[in-house]
């Protein structure tokens, strides 16, 4: 089994069950894999998705996690952090902000998760997606954009009666339209990956707000981002929306100056018009 680490040029860079890095060629692996992907070889040539070995190492991922994050809040105090206060208002949340908020991704398939989820809180609150976290990923198929793109309106009508789920027609309407955006999108500009970190030429953009009162909802990067993806036929990206998933995936790094989890790095950048 072969892990997918990260692509470079015309090769996947893959590691081994001895952790050894190992190149394959993209011509031999499926066009939809994504970094984590596990790689068998297929019956004839190339290599095909292991989705059952992609979910065994996700669920070793998980449980690693689960005890670094116990072991590492038995072994400090509540005056050890300090954290943005929205992040103190439940367990989830906490774990959301010292875990995942802010951390710069590149996964293709979580940003195109991430993007959708922002979405679909509208007019929420991100605790209650964090609630519905594993039965939306269960109902929508992980998010993956293959699968949504083929959703038919017998799929859309199972989900408006899934009671784990939104079940707001307008929002599952655009499990499909931004799935089927996203692959126009990959066309024009690559990946998902690549177009939003282009507008910061790959650096986050960080924050240095002293209260959440001083932090905005919208901003010019926001506002440029969420006007390309409206052109290319997404739904549910907003400014406000876009604004959310960037600070999410870690374009934006809006933890505030006095929060423990803070990382300044002085990075800067132009913005950049994208047609």
């Amino acid at each position: 089994m072969l892990v997918i680490d990260r692509f470079e040029g015309d090769f996947a860079v893959c590691e081994d069950e001895d952790r050894r890095m190992v190149h394959v060629r993209r011509s031999e692996i499926p066009a939809q894999a994504v970094e984590g992907d596990c790689l068998t070889a297929g019956a004839s040539e190339g290599y095909i998705l292991d989705a059952d070995a992609a979910a065994r190492r996700k669920a070793r991922v998980k449980a690693k996690m689960d005890r670094l994050f116990t072991e590492r809040s038995d072994s400090i105090t509540p005056n050890d952090l300090i954290r943005c206060p929205w992040a103190n208002a439940d367990p989830l949340s906490q774990r959301y902000h010292d875990t995942e908020w802010g951390v710069p991704c590149h996964d293709e398939r979580r940003l195109f998760k991430m993007l959708i989820l922002e979405g679909k809180q509208a007019g929420l609150s991100w605790y209650g997606i964090l609630k519905k976290m594993d039965t939306l990923c269960a109902a929508f198929d992980d998010f993956d954009p293959d699968t949504r793109a083929a959703y038919d309106e017998a799929k859309i009508a199972e989900l408006l009666q899934d009671p784990g789920v939104i079940r707001n027609r307008l929002k599952v309407n655009a499990a499909v339209t931004n799935a089927k955006a996203y692959f126009k999108l990959c066309e024009a500009h690559g990946s998902l990956d690549a177009y939003i970190w282009s507008f910061t030429d790959s650096k986050p953009v960080v924050g240095s707000w002293e209260t959440q009162e001083q932090m905005p909802a919208t901003t010019p990067l926001s506002d440029e981002i969420s006007r390309g993806l409206k052109r290319l036929g997404f739904k549910f990206v907003g400014s406000t929306i876009v604004y959310s998933f960037l600070q999410a995936v870690g374009v934006v790094n809006d933890h505030l100056i006095t929060c423990s989890f803070a990382k300044g790095n002085g990075n800067t950048f132009s913005l950049k018009a994208k047609n």
